[in-house]
């Protein structure tokens, strides 16, 4: 892998792409179109079509596909593009999807192993096997790994999820998977910072593999230090310019300025926490960047009356704080 092309997570903002949807719930392709095309002309150039915050995990595997080769038109390739095929059922059927992303045409590619079962119960016992233990099951995850990159040949960026809170997969195990031909980084989702420091020192630091999380700004000003230089954020669907100007100050180790900017988004932060990825959609739509009304096909998490409101409110709070930021530091 060349390192120019891996230059691009070098203190960048991956920006996940949010599946807008018509009020019936149909994909609104015009839509998103004109959004990646607006998210580019304010320099996006790392985008990534993901399980969640892309809203995959509630379509169909055709409406992946097409999804995916729709989006890849508008942003290769001056622009790169993250895809991530979904592992359900087997990982015969993770690989058949990922090898139709791959014709399709991808810079890189995420990939979550299907995770082991977890917590389950006979006779109302936990069945204690069932839950993670790395002599049991590290094999398992090392060799998902090996077989995937076999058969595909994008670069891959492997995708850690814990098993609970503080609970990961070992370093023993992660420390092969890295080696993995073809396996360029690790996307964490290790909720518990510790666990993300102690990894991205490992492999950020050290191993200088491609390291990017999606936790908060707060938490990157802390873990940028320990080898972490990228992170996604879906607070560039609305602002991109703002995520932009924090990872710059990142960059040049300023520590004041990032602190203050999260101080300032504070009532952004407090109104998505009520709406979720509806209030980033929402949030769109106030700053023009789509008409749509912020619709999400999660059961149960579309936006009343006043969940609209406390959005309104706070994007003016915000908006008013950030322009004398701005202002005061001549941005």
């Amino acid at each position: 892998m060349k390192k120019k092309i891996l230059d691009i997570f070098n203190f960048n903002t991956i920006v996940p792409i949010p599946t807008q949807f018509n009020k019936d719930l149909t994909i609104n392709f015009n839509a998103i179109k004109k959004h990646i095309h607006l998210l580019k002309k304010k320099n996006v150039n790392l985008f990534y079509l993901g399980q969640s915050a892309s809203e995959l995990e509630r379509l169909s595997l055709s409406e992946r596909i097409k999804l995916a080769n729709y989006v890849a038109k508008i942003i290769r390739p001056k622009a790169k593009l993250i895809l991530q095929p979904l592992g359900f059922t087997s990982i015969e059927d993770q690989i058949f999807e990922a090898k139709k992303l791959e014709k399709i045409g991808c810079d890189f590619m995420v990939v979550e192993p299907i995770h082991i079962k977890g917590k389950q119960y006979f006779y109302s016992n936990r069945f204690k096997n069932s839950e993670y233990s790395p002599n049991r099951h590290d094999e398992y995850y090392v060799e998902y790994m090996k077989t995937f990159s076999n058969k595909i040949k994008v670069p891959i960026l492997f995708h850690l999820k814990e098993f609970s809170f503080g609970k990961t997969l070992s370093i023993k195990a992660l420390d092969k998977i890295l080696k993995i031909k073809n396996i360029v980084g690790l996307k964490e989702h290790n909720n518990s910072i510790n666990i993300r420091k102690k990894h991205f020192v490992r492999y950020g630091l050290k191993k200088r593999k491609i390291c990017y999380d999606g936790f908060s700004k707060e938490d990157f000003i802390t873990t940028s230090k320990y080898g972490v230089k990228s992170r996604h954020s879906n607070f560039s669907w609305f602002d991109p310019e703002w995520d932009q100007i924090f990872i710059k100050l990142i960059k040049n180790k300023k520590d004041k300025l990032p602190k203050e900017m999260v101080k300032i988004e504070s009532s952004i932060k407090n109104a998505i926490i009520l709406t979720g990825y509806a209030g980033y959609k929402y949030l769109m739509k106030i700053v023009k960047f789509t008409s749509l009304q912020g619709y999400v096909k999660m059961p149960g998490c579309n936006l009343n009356i006043s969940q609209k409101k406390i959005l309104s409110k706070a994007f003016k709070r915000f908006n008013k704080k950030k322009i004398n930021f701005i202002k005061n530091n001549n941005f």
